[in-house]
């Protein structure tokens, strides 16, 4: 049975992968650019790529005998909270970004102990990352943070900016995944100083039993990665 790799899809991560894969000598050939599978060459035993949402990757590495190892969006692998699927290393000029709390642009709350004494805080939160929004949070011990229906602060799921962008005409906090900062501010809303979650870049991910042969090709000829 051929081997495959799972790579990104989407505009913001799939070429810089692709970029990143061809300044390592790796050939990704498809037919069409909205192709799921494509041929690979360059990457030893593996000889076929899967184009993948970033939160499909995690269980079709666990589920798909033939797809082997992952290249995934950090933010996305902390966030599934895996305890099969292990990170082997990091592109770390790739896709770089922040997961940061935000608020409205009106907001008198600037930094991150701000909120935490702010009156406003008592408010839900609205994130792209409800379960590392929620580590961090707890990991302050003062704060007791319940998921949706536990309790009175809850962490709401929002997926995508415009999501986000629309869920803070109702809750005055939210978490999302920036680079710049330009989206934040052009949606008159302000990143909270201090308030970072986790930086993100992307990843080469797989199964702790993946083949050690596989795994060493390919992190020997990945020129990028780092540990």
């Amino acid at each position: 049975m051929t081997k495959a790799i799972a790579l990104p899809k989407g505009k913001h991560i799939e070429q810089k992968v692709l970029d990143e894969l061809a300044a390592s000598g790796v050939e990704i050939t498809r037919e069409h650019p909205l192709a799921i599978e494509a041929t690979v060459k360059g990457l030893g035993d593996i000889t076929r790529a899967i184009f993948c949402r970033s939160d499909q990757m995690i269980k079709l590495l666990m589920e798909a005998y033939d797809v082997v190892l992952g290249i995934i969006g950090k933010d996305m692998f902390l966030e599934s909270e895996s305890y099969v699927v292990k990170q082997f290393g990091s592109f770390t000029s790739v896709a770089r970004a922040r997961g940061v709390f935000f608020t409205r642009a009106d907001n008198d709350a600037k930094s991150l102990q701000d909120m935490l004494n702010s009156y406003g805080w008592q408010s839900d939160i609205a994130s792209e990352y409800p379960n590392q929004t929620r580590r961090f949070l707890e990991s302050r011990g003062h704060l007791q943070v319940c998921r949706p229906g536990q309790g009175q602060r809850k962490i709401h799921p929002c997926k995508g900016a415009e999501t986000l962008v629309c869920a803070t005409t109702k809750y005055l906090y939210g978490v999302a995944l920036v680079e710049t900062g330009t989206t934040l501010a052009v949606n008159s809303l302000q990143e909270i100083k201090g308030s970072e979650i986790f930086d993100s870049c992307a990843v080469l991910v797989g199964e702790e039993t993946v083949d050690k042969k596989i795994l060493y090709t390919t992190i020997k000829t990945l020129n990028g990665l780092t540990f």
